[in-house]
């Protein structure tokens, strides 16, 4: 199924860039930790960025360590600059979501991500997936 999504993203990527456009995938955690131990042949951050401009990691879990552990092969995978962001989620009632555990948790979960990754050069930034949450949170924390 990889092969098929690497196949279909450089065939988009071709008139992507010729209209000078950036294309970016998001992809799961998992499969750069598979394509590591030989689990996987296909779905190395690397592999993605052939065509992608960037790649989103996925890093939908609920503590910073695990979250981490997670990104921080992706980043290490990576060899272009810019070109690795992580994402975690806000989602309320979603899996592997930050939303439980409230606006200054997520605040220092952001920070530690950004100091641990701002060592790489392949760090392109932070994502967060679910705004609507993430407005909520933020509209519950008067400051």
């Amino acid at each position: 199924m990889l092969a098929i999504t690497l196949d279909r993203l450089h065939s988009a990527a071709i008139p992507i860039h010729k209209a000078d456009l950036t294309l970016g995938e998001a992809v799961h955690y998992n499969f750069q930790l598979h394509q590591n131990t030989g689990e996987l042949s296909n779905g190395a951050v690397s592999s993605f960025l052939t065509d992608c401009d960037f790649v989103t990691i996925m890093a939908y879990l609920t503590d910073k360590n695990s979250i981490w552990e997670k990104a921080e092969p992706c980043l290490i995978a990576s060899s272009e600059d810019d070109s690795v962001s992580i994402a975690v989620s806000v989602k309320d009632g979603g899996s592997g979501s930050l939303y439980p555990s409230g606006w200054d948790n997520l605040l220092v979960v952001l920070g530690y991500l950004n100091t641990e990754a701002g060592a790489y050069s392949s760090f392109r930034g932070l994502d967060i997936f679910g705004f609507a949450d993430f407005m909520t949170l933020y509209g519950a924390n008067p400051e």
